[in-house]
């Protein structure tokens, strides 16, 4: 995944994360409870800008419960998470949310490393 990245391939700008999230409904206020259904949401990114990843290949779900973006050393990137409506592909706000942050790793002689800024929230 990637606006450019892997040997020169172009891939979309856009990367999707089905069913993260199970959100209150008026007819399901508690579904971590698990008797009822809640409201299921994707997790869109969108890179804004330049992408050049780094293993692309691995980009997308790892494990249960995290995703990974590659970034080529020397880069940066602007991405844009929404969480999105499956069904409606409208964008959904909700009251509270929680996002981690993992992996932020240093190139073998600290000749890189990664930082997160956030904003807009």
């Amino acid at each position: 995944w990637g606006m450019e990245g892997g040997e020169g391939t172009n891939y979309p700008p856009t990367m999707r994360f089905r069913n993260v999230a199970e959100l209150p409904t008026v007819a399901c206020p508690y579904p971590s409870e698990g008797r009822c259904a809640g409201r299921l949401v994707d997790l869109e990114i969108t890179a804004n800008g330049n992408y050049q990843g780094c293993d692309t290949d691995s980009n997308g779900r790892s494990g249960d419960g995290f995703g990974e973006i590659n970034l080529a050393a020397g880069s940066d990137v602007s991405l844009r998470f929404n969480l999105v409506d499956p069904l409606t592909e409208e964008q959904v706000k909700p009251k509270k949310l929680m996002l981690k942050i993992y992996g932020l790793t240093q190139g073998e002689g600290g000749d890189s490393q990664m930082q997160v800024y956030a904003q807009g929230f």
